[in-house]
């Protein structure tokens, strides 16, 4: 026979459709002939479907919900405003998919997965994982950007988050009604929220937001290396026009390596004309280097929020080599006063 639900086809003796989880239709014999069987009122079989199709509205709540994060990216207008056209796409994918696919299967859920986990690549572009506990957590790297750049990514690692809830509670669905366990679809929302919310979660309180200045610091020996350079830019990503030494007091300092190894752990920091530490550099804020590339790493200086004082200073590209850390190279840098 076929399930009212979803339209599949079933066993005739099954109580539970293992495709949707939906009650099934009784079929009795009565008493008076035992070769006729009587249905549940039409009312009933109304009442009953509706009752067990609620199912299909978590993947679609889901799915708007990760539209309404990419809408809050577009208006946030990110700077870098190039991230505008990175960070939301995948949201975008996995909503519409969400909201389309009226089914709950594995292969919808692996697609989902996939999509949470092609964020972890945007750790190449300078930026650490993108989830919700470093973004509110990692003073070292968002606390840089401006309010509307932080809520932009704030928006983005949600929409990461509810894509992993997504493919979870798919999963959890499928598994629960192939034992066919009452209320499968309550149950897995419930479990795939507590499961996708307890990391963030657990990060967020036992971090809160170090402050700033805390951490364990990198300290260095020279140990210049020539084909390395430090370069300056005002703007990130870095080009060849945004490169210079000289920054008002206030203008966003991005530092880029050039030289480096795949894969070497690197970051920088500054220091005055007598070698005192201006900036320190905290292991948190360590980088890894692409071949090839300029790559930014600790994030920017010379912040709005945080200014230089004007003056002139050394800006240090640092190496780390498991317990070592050598200065490679580094640059002047002068910061003018803002008048």
């Amino acid at each position: 026979m076929y399930c009212e639900s979803c339209g599949k086809v079933i066993n005739d003796n099954a109580k539970f459709c293992r495709h949707c989880g939906a009650q099934v239709e009784s079929k009795v014999p009565k008493e008076e002939n035992g070769a006729k069987y009587c249905t549940i009122p039409s009312h009933e079989k109304l009442s009953t479907t509706n009752r067990n199709n609620y199912w299909r509205l978590t993947p679609l709540s889901l799915g708007i919900l990760l539209l309404i994060t990419v809408i809050i990216c577009i208006i946030s207008k990110p700077d870098p405003i190039f991230l505008l056209f990175t960070y939301p796409i995948l949201a975008v994918i996995g909503g519409l998919i969400l909201i389309l696919v009226r089914k709950n299967s594995i292969f919808i859920a692996v697609i989902l997965l996939l999509l949470s986990l092609v964020y972890i690549f945007f750790a190449f572009i300078g930026c650490p994982p993108l989830t919700l506990s470093s973004v509110l957590t990692d003073n070292r790297y968002f606390y840089n950007f401006n309010p509307a750049t932080r809520i932009f990514f704030i928006s983005a690692a949600t929409g990461k988050l509810l894509l992993t809830i997504g493919a979870i509670y798919m999963i959890l669905f499928n598994i629960l009604t192939s034992f066919k366990i009452k209320r499968a679809a309550v149950i897995s929302f419930v479990i795939s929220l507590m499961l996708s919310v307890s990391i963030p979660a657990y990060s967020v309180i036992s971090k809160v937001s170090d402050p700033l200045g805390s951490g364990d610091t990198v300290e260095a020996v020279e140990k210049i290396d020539s084909s390395h350079k430090v370069l300056l830019s005002s703007t990130f990503p870095p080009s060849e026009s945004s490169m210079k030494r000289e920054f008002k007091q206030g203008e966003t300092i991005y530092p880029n390596s050039q030289g480096l190894k795949g894969g070497t752990e690197y970051g920088f920091r500054i220091t005055g004309q007598n070698g005192e530490i201006v900036e320190p550099l905290y292991r948190k804020a360590l980088s890894s280097a692409v071949d090839n590339t300029w790559t930014n790493g600790s994030g920017c200086f010379n912040t709005p929020e945080r200014p230089l004082p004007p003056g002139n200073y050394k800006v240090e590209l640092i190496v780390v080599e498991g317990k070592n850390a050598f200065i490679t190279a580094r640059t002047d840098l002068t910061v003018k006063g803002s008048k």
